[in-house]
């Protein structure tokens, strides 16, 4: 039976540890992507943008060490979407249209008429430029939220002998929070970035404190470059 790690620095050795960068991409993290445009006149935006910078520079930072980099793309295919994806993504943009004026409601619906982010082959769905992977890192595209779900993540983690992942990106009550709870069932620790995850307001902090109860641990990436002296 494998050895409990039950200390932070433990769990986040290097020897042992890949920093996994959840859809780190235009539509999310840029000023001019999807997320920026859908959802401005809603109140509903979460400041996903903001934390580009820093994570640039704990990213140079992290490549200095022994730490994995895990570079998650989104693709989205219109032509693949199940029912239950587009019923859910017509009632969310029906709830945040209760968040306009009624005589601004129509022209936002007529915005999001076969609007998606991170279509096959778009800008939207490249890395954002100053946070893109390098030869020497792993890619794993994906088409779900998880990042486990239908790819190869974990088939690629357990051959690098990875036993920890070091979570970012966005957002957490998507893509990075199911990538979370999936990695724990399959048996990693988990560590989510406080500092450097994004997601919506109203749900953002109780799933940071979600996953920090059940699921792993949250820290800062002062916490994490402190541990590995980065």
């Amino acid at each position: 039976m494998t050895a409990q790690l039950l200390s932070l620095p433990d769990k986040v050795s290097p020897a042992h540890t890949a920093l996994v960068l959840v859809d780190i991409q235009n539509d999310f993290y840029s000023e001019k992507g999807y997320t920026r445009r859908m959802h401005w006149e809603t109140g509903a935006l979460p400041e996903m943008p903001s934390i580009i910078p820093q994570l640039r520079q704990f990213v140079e930072r992290v490549r200095k060490t022994k730490v994995r980099l895990v570079f998650i793309q989104l693709v989205y295919d219109e032509k693949r979407f199940s029912g239950p994806e587009l019923a859910v993504r017509e009632r969310r943009f029906r709830r945040l249209s209760e968040r306009l004026p009624e005589g601004e409601r129509a022209a936002f619906f007529r915005k999001t008429e076969g609007a998606f982010p991170c279509k096959v082959g778009t800008w939207g769905a490249d890395f954002v430029d100053s946070v893109r992977p390098t030869a020497n890192d792993f890619v794993v595209v994906k088409t779900q939220y998880s990042a486990f779900m239908g790819t190869e993540l974990d088939h690629l983690l357990k051959a690098q002998g990875i036993r920890t992942t070091v979570l970012c990106g966005g957002a957490s009550n998507m893509c990075l929070g199911t990538t979370a709870y999936d990695g724990f069932m399959l048996g990693y620790y988990v560590v989510l970035m406080r500092d450097l995850s994004t997601g919506w307001s109203i749900f953002h902090d109780s799933i940071l404190a979600n996953i920090d109860h059940n699921f792993g641990e949250v820290a800062s990436s002062g916490d994490l470059l402190e541990i590995w002296k980065a």
